[in-house]
C-alpha cells in the first residue's frame, strides 16, 4: 500500500472512530480580532499602502498628456523707422505621435497593480508570522505549565524520598536518585522558560501588544484540506504569484515605452503679428532627427530585463506549486499523528501519576521504575502539546502556501477596506 494510500485510510478511519473528529476549519472570533488588530498597526503594511497610494498618483499622472503648450512672444523695435517694427505671438505644441503616453499609461496601471498584489502578500506574511508565533507561544505556555508540574511533583516526591530514608524505609541510592531527578527538572524547566520567553519577545515583536491582549489557539484542528488535481488556478490567484505576473506585464510595458522614444515626436508652432504694419502670419514644424542615438539599445536592454523578469516569474510559480503540494502533505501528515496521540494518551497523565504514587507507596514498584515512568508520562504530554503546536505551524504553512487565509477567517475580498 502506497503513503498516500495508507495516509488516505488512516484518515478515513479516525473520522470514523475518533471521538474527537468533526473538528471545526473556522477559527474563534478572538483570533479573527488579534489579526485585525495586528493588520491596523504593522508598520510593514502601512509602509505597503503608502506604497499603494504612491503608485496611484503615479499612474494618475501618467495618464496626463506629455507635452503641455508653450505661449511665444517675438517684438522687435527700429528706432529711426518705426514702420519697421516687428510684433509676434505664436503658440507651439508637441504631438504626441507616437502615443507615449498610452504606453506610460500602461506601466502606470500595471505598476499599481504590482503594488497592490505586494501590499495582499505583506498582508498574508504579517498575518501568517503572527499566527506562527501565537502558536509558538500557546505551545511554550502549555509546556512550562507542565514543566512546572514536573517540578512541582518531584519536589513532593524527594521530601516523601525524605522521610522514608529517615525512618529506615529508603535506602541512600533511592535517595539521591530521587534528587538528582529534581536536578534535573530544574535544569528542564529554566530552558523551557526561556524558550517561553523568546516566543513572547517574537509574538510582541510582531503585535507590539501585550500578552493580555493575545488569545489562546483552540485544540480543534481543521480537516486537512483536499487539494484539486489542477492547481493553476489556486496559484494564480496568490498575491505572490500575481505581484511577479503583474511585474512581468510592467516589463512588457517599459519595452512599449523604450519602442515609443525611438519615433519622433513633431512640434508645431503658428505665429501671427505685424512687419512693417502688415499682418505676419508663420506655421512652423520641428522634427527630431535621431542620428546621433536612435534608442535601440534601450529597447533591447528593456527586452533582456522582460525575459529575465518572466523566468523569475515561472521560477516563483514552481517554487509556489511545490510548496503548495509540501504544505499540503505535511498538514496531513501531522493531523493524523495529533489525532492518533489524542486518542491513545487522553487522560492519561493525572490517573497514571496517582497510579504510580500508590503502587511506590506501597512498595510495588521501586524508586528507578517510579521516576522512569513519571518522566515518561511528562514527557509523553510535552511531546503532544508540541506536535499540536507543530501541526497548528503546518496548518498556517498551509494557509500561506494557499492564500487561503481571508478564507479560513471568513472574509470576503470586498470587506478590505483598507487599500485592496
Amino acid at each position: 500500500m502506497s503513503q498516500r494510500r495508507a495516509l488516505t485510510l488512516g484518515l478515513t478511519i479516525l473520522a470514523l472512530l475518533s471521538p474527537l473528529s468533526g473538528y471545526a476549519s473556522s477559527p474563534p472570533t478572538a483570533i479573527c480580532s488579534f489579526l485585525d488588530q495586528a493588520w491596523q498597526t504593522n508598520p510593514s503594511i502601512q509602509s505597503a499602502e503608502a506604497e499603494v497610494n504612491a503608485a496611484a498618483a503615479n499612474a494618475s499622472a501618467l495618464r496626463r498628456p506629455l507635452y503641455n503648450p508653450g505661449l511665444e512672444f517675438d517684438g522687435e523695435r527700429v528706432r529711426n523707422d518705426p514702420q519697421e517694427d516687428t510684433y509676434t505671438i505664436g503658440l507651439s505644441q508637441t504631438i504626441d505621435l507616437p502615443n507615449k503616453r498610452g504606453a506610460n499609461r500602461k506601466v502606470g496601471q500595471s505598476t499599481l497593480a504590482e503594488t497592490q498584489a505586494a501590499l495582499a502578500a505583506q498582508r498574508l506574511s504579517v498575518g501568517i508570522a503572527a499566527l506562527t508565533a501565537l502558536s509558538e507561544y500557546n505551545t511554550a505556555l502549555q509546556v512550562s505549565d507542565l514543566a512546572k508540574r514536573r517540578t512541582k511533583l518531584l519536589v513532593k516526591f524527594v521530601q516523601l524520598t525524605e522521610k522514608k530514608y529517615t525512618a529506615g524505609d529508603l535506602g541512600q541510592a533511592a535517595l539521591d536518585q530521587s534528587r538528582l531527578a529534581l536536578s534535573e527538572a530544574i535544569a528542564q524547566q529554566a530552558n523551557v522558560e526561556i524558550a517561553r520567553s523568546q516566543a513572547k519577545e517574537a509574538l510582541a515583536a510582531i503585535t507590539n501588544r501585550t500578552a493580555k491582549a493575545w488569545p489562546t489557539l483552540s485544540g480543534r484542528l481543521p480537516q486537512p484540506p483536499q487539494l484539486p488535481k489542477d492547481s493553476t488556478r489556486l496559484l494564480q490567484q496568490l498575491p505572490s504569484i500575481q505581484m511577479v505576473n503583474y511585474s512581468a506585464n510592467t516589463a512588457r510595458a517599459r519595452i512599449a515605452v523604450a519602442k515609443t522614444n525611438t519615433l519622433p515626436a513633431p512640434t508645431i508652432s503658428l505665429r501671427g503679428g505685424q512687419e512693417d504694419k502688415k499682418a505676419l502670419i508663420g506655421l512652423n514644424l520641428s522634427i527630431p532627427l535621431f542620428v546621433r542615438n536612435n534608442f535601440h539599445d534601450q529597447v533591447a536592454s528593456a527586452g533582456q530585463e522582460a525575459i529575465a523578469i518572466d523566468k523569475a516569474r515561472l521560477n516563483a510559480y514552481w517554487r509556489a506549486k511545490a510548496r503548495l503540494q509540501g504544505t499540503a502533505s505535511r498538514y496531513s501528515l501531522l493531523y493524523l499523528a495529533d489525532q492518533q496521540w489524542r486518542t491513545i494518551s487522553a487522560g492519561s497523565l493525572n490517573g497514571g501519576i496517582k497510579l504510580l504514587d500508590k503502587l511506590w507507596d506501597a512498595g510495588e514498584i521501586n524508586t528507578t521504575d517510579y521516576l522512569i515512568q513519571l518522566k515518561q508520562r511528562i514527557d509523553s504530554q510535552i511531546a503532544g502539546t508540541e506536535l499540536q503546536g507543530q501541526t497548528w505551524q503546518a496548518w498556517f504553512q498551509w494557509l500561506d502556501a494557499s492564500g487561503n487565509l481571508d478564507h479560513w477567517l471568513g472574509i470576503s475580498a470586498q470587506s478590505h477596506n483598507r487599500g485592496f
